[in-house]
């Protein structure tokens, strides 16, 4: 996701890491999966592994910077792709796997979203989504360049925050982001600046609001 041609007018509509993707879950349905005789055990870790690819793909997709219109159709169109790859894997339908695939079609509609930074909060895909996909999203697409994403304020690559993530949970994540918002404050203050960017007093008073119902 994060060595990506978002030219869209490539050949292939989708992403060089859905390809690979695609291919390699085509590879395990038609070399593994479809040859073994359906058990309750076989669909239990068939959907355990469905839901960890929906789970870690918006996870990072959240993560995408800068986030041009250009990127948000290519990136939809990866979730597109997504689904149509993962289908055979669950023949009863990707509804039966909960909130992952919830989480994927809200933040395939999230992404498009163009209300006022102020009007966010309030919108049914914040209600849905995890907050730290929420909060993650709305600095990619929303906050200024000096506004850093966990990840780059620690310097770690998003795959090594994204396994911080599923050691720690999301009230970790907020630790974290309230870091990235003070360090932003801070650089403000520090060049005599008299305004705070827009998003920032929404993120402020969002994170504490989403991130309280979590444990």
């Amino acid at each position: 996701l994060f060595n990506v041609d978002w030219n869209p007018t490539a050949p292939n509509p989708s992403s060089a890491c859905m390809t690979q993707l695609q291919q390699h879950v085509h590879t395990l349905y038609s070399g593994v999966i479809c040859r073994l005789t359906p058990t309750p055990t076989l669909t239990r870790h068939t959907h355990a592994l469905v839901r960890r690819i929906m789970v870690v793909f918006v996870r990072l997709a959240a993560l995408v910077r800068p986030l041009t219109e250009d990127m948000r159709l290519k990136l939809a169109g990866d979730m597109a792709q997504l689904e149509l790859a993962l289908a055979p894997l669950i023949p009863e339908g990707l509804k039966e796997l909960g909130a992952p695939y919830r989480h994927l079609r809200a933040f395939r509609s999230f992404i498009f979203r163009s209300e006022p930074v102020s009007d966010i909060p309030g919108i049914p895909e914040v209600r849905v989504l995890l907050p730290s996909v929420v909060m993650h999203h709305m600095i990619s697409s929303r906050a200024p360049e000096d506004l850093l994403l966990p990840h780059k304020q620690m310097n770690w690559t998003p795959a090594q925050y994204s396994e911080w993530i599923d050691r720690h949970g999301e009230q970790d994540v907020w630790g974290l982001l309230r870091t990235c918002l003070d360090s932003y404050a801070q650089k403000v203050n520090m060049r005599g600046e008299k305004e705070f960017h827009e998003a920032y007093p929404v993120l402020q008073a969002l994170g504490p609001a989403l991130f309280s119902n979590w444990k």
